[in-house]
């Protein structure tokens, strides 16, 4: 067992699963040259739908109510009981479709470094 994870973007509640047999555990995902990490990058790079929006790794056995107050009321949430991100993405956004569709997007696999805006900080490939 353990934690499966999707992409989801909180400015356009939409999520991306895992493809392409990249694994849904993060460590299965999580590299440079993956896939799945590229199909994000390609999403947040500048004139694409992500720029600069707010991304959340979200596993299915993250804490409760995490980044979901501004999406749905306290009484909603006690009703439901045990409900996270991820359980609510699935539920409600807009699952974007398959890596190959996102090969219209501009981008260049010659990025050397992805900022966080919010942050302001940055994360450098060698």
């Amino acid at each position: 067992m353990g934690q499966y994870f999707i992409a989801v973007n909180l400015d356009r509640q939409e999520f991306l699963y895992p493809i392409r047999g990249s694994g849904a555990k993060l460590m299965q995902h999580s590299y440079i040259g993956n896939e799945f990490v590229e199909t994000i990058a390609r999403l947040f790079s500048k004139g694409n739908p992500w720029y600069k929006s707010r991304l959340v790794w979200a596993g299915d056995y993250m804490d409760e109510r995490i980044y979901l107050d501004e999406f749905e009321s306290e009484s909603f949430m006690d009703e439901k009981g045990d409900y996270n991100l991820y359980h609510y993405s699935t539920d409600h956004f807009n699952c974007l479709t398959p890596f190959f569709e996102f090969n219209s997007f501009k981008f260049t696999q010659s990025y050397s470094y992805i900022v966080n805006h919010c942050k302001k900080t940055i994360c450098r490939h060698k």
